[in-house]
């Protein structure tokens, strides 16, 4: 009888154990589900942000690309002939 007894006691515990181990189990499974949908969420803005600066990149390279042409322009009009200088003239 005695040994039914520590029988008892030992399914009783690891019943418990059980039961403990299971609850703190779906505990943190709940809480991995709650970071993955967290993870998710970020990605999908930063996504987002990246979209928008590469937008803004773009918008950028337009712009130094009319500044490169207006300054190509620039220098060749500094290399063509000034029309407000006054040719000397010597005789």
């Amino acid at each position: 009888m005695r040994n039914d007894g520590i029988r008892e006691t030992v399914v009783e515990n690891n019943e418990v154990y059980c039961a403990d181990y299971i609850e703190q189990l779906l505990m943190w499974r709940g809480l991995a589900a709650e970071h993955f949908a967290r993870i998710a969420e970020l990605e999908y803005q930063l996504e987002d942000w990246a979209e928008d600066y590469k937008a803004r990149i773009a918008e950028l390279e337009a712009e130094n690309e009319r500044f490169t042409v207006h300054s190509d322009i620039e220098r060749q009009d500094d290399k063509s002939p000034n029309h407000t200088q006054i040719d000397t003239v010597v005789y």
